[in-house]
Order: structure tokens, then sequence, then C-alpha cells
């Protein structure tokens, strides 16, 4: 009866335009989190959450609401309750209308803010959230979100993060640090060239001339050919996004390490300060991972590669983390 109870309020929260699924675990959890004032600009409009479903910052990573970001961005989004599936694809022609009616009451009239915020200024928030373990598909492809980046459902609703989520679809975010401007262009299909005119040229009188050329050996190896330039790209394009990620790595390093530096020896006010400025640089930092990420995909990466790249940088991430609390004695 209660599994029941729960699917029918799954499907009316859904009727609703709400995202949010049953609660596995039953219990919720309490998380510290940060409302920074986020501001979401798709192909130059500007986009909000509705009241109530801001997005926010937990551990270094952004979360936004699932169904808001989907729709900003043109996806419908479908759930399985027997499954705890989500389903992120493209939209059908009965979604255009729900979603162009969602983003009409999304879209922010005007230009997005362009005043610096104080990282200093923001104050952690504790919450009552629901971590599930959902399925998530993107455009027919299944795709793993790691343990301690968990889908989280507040106020009814099934927040991720922002990274997975845009890695997810192939689109690259760029993200303003000072204005905490998250940005997103759809690229523009380049547009096939118009067939060239071929000049007929006249005719030339035939002769029995002998062919003297030598045939070329192995026909089959022109394609092979071509495959190797492909995999000689591809080998070069995973070349440049190591050398990108390990510059990040280095980057990120040296701007987090002078506040934890001051961490140690700071007062309360002042740790506040350098754990908000801290927050907005790892969120700098991830936002950064995802566009390599995204740049390698489209230059033939193999989903593989990337995948051991996430792994990478999360095992450095948690090292991190740790390093810090043994340091601080927490």
């Amino acid at each position: 009866m209660l599994k029941q109870w729960k699917l029918w309020s799954v499907s009316s929260m859904l009727l609703l335009g709400l995202a949010g699924p049953a609660y596995a675990e039953q219990t919720p959890t309490a998380i510290d989190v940060y409302y920074a004032p986020l501001q979401f600009v798709f192909d130059s409009n500007v986009f909000a959450p509705p009241e109530g479903q801001q997005g926010f910052i937990y551990e270094g990573s952004t979360y936004v609401p699932l169904r808001f970001i989907s729709y900003s961005l043109n996806k419908a989004v479908r759930w399985d309750a027997n499954t705890y599936t989500v389903t992120v694809e493209e939209p059908k022609a009965a979604d255009l209308t729900e979603i162009k009616e969602y983003n009409m009451n999304t879209q922010v009239r005007g230009d997005a803010a362009k005043e610096k915020v104080d990282a200093a200024n923001l104050k952690p928030t504790s919450i009552s959230a629901y971590k599930e373990k959902v399925n998530y598909v993107f455009d027919g492809k299944t795709k793993e979100i790691g343990a301690e980046l968990p889908g989280f459902i507040y106020k009814d609703s099934l927040y991720v993060p922002l990274r997975f989520f845009s890695e997810s679809i192939g689109k690259t975010i760029e993200w303003n640090p000072e204005t905490y401007t998250v940005t997103s262009k759809t690229q523009e299909a380049a547009k096939p060239e118009a067939p060239k005119e071929e000049t007929k040229q006249p005719e030339q009188p035939k002769t029995e001339t002998p062919v003297t050329t030598p045939p070329v050996a192995g026909g089959g190896s022109g394609g092979s050919g071509g495959g190797g330039g492909s995999s000689k790209n591809a080998a070069a394009a995973q070349a440049k996004a190591e050398e990108k990620l390990k510059a990040l790595e280095n980057s990120c390093r040296s701007a987090l390490q002078p506040l934890a530096d001051q961490y140690a020896d700071a007062d309360e006010e002042t740790k506040k300060q350098l754990k908000a400025q801290g927050a907005a640089k790892v969120i700098e930092c991830e936002l950064q991972f995802g566009r390599i990420i995204s740049e390698a995909r489209g230059q033939g990466v193999s989903e593989d590669i990337l995948s051991s790249y996430r792994i990478k940088f999360e095992q450095v991430q948690e090292e991190a983390k740790q390093e810090l609390l043994k340091k601080f004695g927490k």
C-alpha cells in the first residue's frame, strides 16, 4: 500500500511540473549548502529557477534543479518510478509546448547582472535533503554519477551537479567566478558548402599510348591510412587534454593552497570568508574541467579515457579534502 501511495505521489508531482521521485532512503540527511546568487544565461537568454528551487553549492559543486536546467536547454525529462530512472532527451512534439511555457515563466527579462559577488558574504545554510541513487539516461546513453556527487531531493525537486549534467548532454558550460554566472551557448552547425560547378573540359583525342604508371599495390591500405590519421588526431587530442588537465590541477592547487595556509591561524569570521572563497574557486575548477572534457570528446577522445580522467579528477579532489581535514584536525 505504501509503495502504491508513493508511486501515486510521484505521478502527481510530475503532473505539477516537479521532478521529485519517491524517496528511497525515507530519512533525510542534514547537509550544509551555500545559496549563492547564481545566474544562468543560455543562448543569450537569462533564466532563473522557479521560486523555492534556487540552486546551491554543496562541497564545491553547483547543484541545480533537474527540470529547470533540462528545460532551459530545451531537453525533455521523463521519470520512471519503478526503476528510479531519469531520462533526458530531445523533446517530442508533445513536449515542446510544456517546455516553451515553462521557459516563458523562468526567463528573466533584461540582461544578467554584472555585479561582482563577494564570496566572503556567503554563509552556509543547513537543509534536510534526501540522497538518492538515481539512474540517469541521456539521449539513450546511461551515465554513471559518482557516489560523492549524489542527486538530492529537496522540497520535491531533484537536484543534480551542474558539471555532471553538462558533460552528459555534451554542453560546454562557462563559469564566471566574479559574477557567479553560468553560461552555455549552442554551437551552430556548419553550413555545407555549395557544390562547385565543374568546368567541362574539351574532350582530348584518344590515343593508344600504353599505360606505364605501375598500379598501386594493396588497395585496402588507403582506408587504413585514413584510420591511422584519425587515430593520430585522437591521440593528439588526448595528449592536449592531459596537458590542459595537468595545468588545471597546478593552477587550482596554487590558488587553493594559500587559502588553506591562512585558515589554520585565522579567526572564525575569517575562516568563513576563506571557506567561501575556496568553494568559489572549486566551482571554477570543476567547470574548467568540464570544458576540457567536452572539448576532448568533440575531438574524438574515447568515453573510456574521458571516464578515467573524471575518476582521477575526483580522486585528486578527495585526497586534497582529506589532507585538509587531517591538517586542521577535523
